[in-house]
């Protein structure tokens, strides 16, 4: 992955400034994962519906990341996901959460209007 990242970096006209990584259930795990690891590239994240699995909160949350997850997520329990957020806010982080209602893990397209609300919110962080 970031073989071709690098390369569409080479090959095109592309603002490293703004470069997100998003991702959905094991894709949002994927998410947490690139950007803990690879912080030079991404400069945001959206994670949703996702586990963080095994990596500690230190490694979290170091650009803006916008978290989404579901109250009624029957896959990957809200609980650890909301607790992130609040912990990586207390670490001064920039992070935002975002609890949706009523949607299982797999209404992954109801998700669409939250994605919305984090891309505008990631947006005005690159503003500035």
């Amino acid at each position: 992955v970031m073989t071709l990242i690098d390369d569409a970096i080479g090959a095109y006209a592309i603002d490293r400034r703004r470069v997100l990584v998003v991702g959905y259930s094991m894709g949002g795990r994927g998410t947490w994962y690139m950007a803990s690891r690879h912080q030079d590239v991404f400069t945001a994240a959206i994670p949703m519906a996702a586990s963080t699995r095994d990596l500690s909160i230190d490694q979290l949350g170091r650009q803006p990341t916008y978290i989404i997850h579901s109250r009624a997520d029957e896959v990957v329990p809200f609980g650890p996901a909301e607790r992130n957020a609040r912990d990586l806010k207390k670490l001064g982080r920039d992070v935002q959460f975002e609890a949706v209602d009523d949607l299982t893990h797999f209404d992954m397209a109801s998700y669409v209007d939250a994605l919305r609300v984090a891309g505008r919110w990631v947006a005005n962080r690159w503003k500035d």
